[in-house]
């Protein structure tokens, strides 16, 4: 009987416990029917490596930020001022609204190899379809900073390092652990 279990796409997947095959009691779901069935006695194998998948692909969902007070605070912070980032031409473009996504199309806080370091996904609040992924340390520039408050450095630097220790570590060394 496995101890671990991968998410995958649950479409047209038996409803069963995807650690001892007996009838499934429920699902963890990374998003929309993509996850993890359990029964009764598996919920918590299939929560610690359905968390553990987010942890090997950098990724933190949008709608479990509210798990993290580190993280809530760099949102709100966010949210409450109207900021300006830089375009491809260096003009400096306001307007940008932090992208929560909805069911069906979840977004991220996302870890990026190429430019090492987590991002966020914002939109132009006149133009839905015009995405950004943006690096979170980007909110430190001296240009972007103006609008923000004071504290805007230690609410940037405490998200990167919160997310840089892996906010679901010990759910990633728990599976190695029991694999």
């Amino acid at each position: 009987m496995p101890t671990v279990a991968e998410p995958v796409r649950l479409s047209f997947m038996k409803p069963i416990c995807f650690y001892c095959h007996e009838s499934m009691k429920g699902v963890v779901q990374i998003e929309t029917y993509f996850g993890i069935y359990f029964c009764e006695k598996h919920k918590n194998n299939a929560e610690r490596d359905c968390n553990a998948y987010l942890h090997r692909n950098g990724l933190v969902p949008m709608n479990r930020i509210h798990d993290f007070p580190t993280l809530v605070r760099f949102i709100e912070v966010l949210e409450r001022t109207p900021f300006k980032l830089r375009n491809k031409d260096g003009i400096l473009v306001g307007g940008w609204c932090i992208d929560y996504g909805y069911s069906g199309r979840e977004t991220y806080l996302r870890y990026s190899k190429s430019k090492d370091a987590w991002t966020i996904l914002l939109y132009k609040e006149d133009d839905r379809d015009s995405g950004r992924t943006v690096s979170i340390r980007e909110f430190l520039e001296p240009t972007v900073i103006n609008p923000f408050p004071k504290e805007i450095c230690e609410i940037v630097n405490d998200a990167d390092i919160l997310l840089r220790k892996g906010v679901y570590k010990n759910c990633y060394i728990s599976q190695l652990n029991n694999a």
